[in-house]
């Protein structure tokens, strides 16, 4: 453990860029790493990085900067690199610099505080709350958790919303990893009085285990209900309505009839990812925030559990789900791209707020009235 080197500073990342969120020496907060020893800082970081899995390099450097404390033991990259760190640095103005800093111990590196990172308060579960005297409605969604207990939170969370007379809700989804499908239809049917299709078809290789676990989930809409199967076509006909289940929005009586936003970041993922696609492409709304964490349009990361057979042994392994036969160029190396995209000089006048993100978005919709 000795010989482990760590650098003098805690990174952040935004928008396919590395910034020092904490460090030794105070003067370097908010500057933009550019370089480390003579390498990009993409290159510098590779060995942790490439480990990172994700589709994009959104994801990884989302996925690096959130785990750097393991990552930087991990790979020791301060301390096997001769001559660490010779830093090329870019401040707000577009000006580099050059500096050279000493690696610390371990002990020394867990005393760096962060202190200009991104400000993102507590999710602390799915939630409303109002501004403007109830015009607008921030409706904080953090996870697509399927259960009646939720389904009934989220259907009073727009009972309230009728009753506050509002104008304008913000679905946000910030830091919302994904979960069951089956939940962004209901939000949509709340938005929209139109059926807002998440899917558009589905394929898959037969095999015990998969059937198994995907057929689990298609189903998951149609919980509770008996199934009288009494041949393969009729076994196919009840998967492709479970499918079908998926798919289709409920009807509410009465829909939201003002404004949506939709509010993103680089953790916005799997289910997440999908409500952000179908929000795009029905012209719901406007999109506001950071890139999602996936591609737009060939997204999901169904993780399948499989049990060896004879060791008894379990593991894992990933999925894809491809949700276009023919995505548009350049899906496949970027999420779901913002209307409204965030970055430090767009939030720099409301940094004193506890949500900088929150309350630009509170500015501009007032701002578009």
């Amino acid at each position: 453990m000795d010989y482990r080197r760590f650098p003098p500073f805690r990174f952040g990342f935004e928008n396919g860029r590395f910034f020092i969120s904490g460090a030794v020496d105070p003067s370097l907060l908010g500057l933009e790493l550019v370089a480390v020893n003579g390498a990009p800082i993409v290159e510098f970081l590779r060995p942790a990085l490439e480990r990172n899995s994700g589709e994009i390099f959104t994801w990884r450097g989302t996925r690096l900067a959130a785990s750097q404390d393991f990552w930087m033991w991990f790979t020791n990259l301060a301390g096997k690199t001769e001559g660490c760190c010779k830093l090329k640095l870019r401040d707000a103005s577009g000006v580099e610099s050059d500096r050279t800093v000493e690696p610390v111990t371990v002990a020394q590196y867990r005393r760096i505080p962060l202190a200009a990172g991104r400000k993102l308060p507590p999710r602390n579960g799915t939630r409303v709350q109002f501004f403007d005297s109830g015009k607008v409605a921030q409706f904080l969604y953090p996870a697509f958790n399927y259960s009646e207990a939720e389904i009934r939170k989220i259907g009073d969370i727009f009972r309230q919303i009728r009753e506050a007379k509002s104008e304008d809700v913000i679905v946000d989804l910030r830091s919302n990893g994904g979960g069951e499908v089956p939940m962004g239809s209901l939000i949509f049917s709340y938005l929209s009085p139109k059926p807002v299709d998440q899917f558009t078809s589905g394929r898959m290789k037969i095999s015990p285990e998969a059937v198994q676990d995907l057929l689990g989930g298609i189903l998951l809409a149609r919980n509770g209900a008996v199934l009288t199967v009494t041949d393969t076509n009729a076994m196919a006909k009840e998967f492709a309505e479970g499918f079908d289940a998926m798919k289709q929005s409920p009807k509410q009586r009465e829909p939201f009839g003002g404004r949506v936003w939709l509010l993103v970041d680089h953790r916005t993922f799997s289910a997440a990812n999908i409500f952000s696609v179908a929000f795009r492409d029905h012209k719901i709304g406007q999109i506001l925030g950071y890139e999602t964490g996936q591609p737009a349009d060939i997204c999901g990361d169904p993780v399948i559990s499989f049990t060896l057979r004879h060791s008894g042994i379990p593991y894992r392994v990933s999925a894809s789900a491809n949700f276009v036969s023919n995505p548009v160029p350049g899906a496949v190396e970027h999420g779901v791209l913002p209307d409204v995209p965030f970055d430090r000089k767009v939030l720099a006048p409301f940094q004193n707020e506890a949500d900088p993100e929150l309350a630009y978005t509170l500015d501009y919709i007032q701002k578009h009235r």
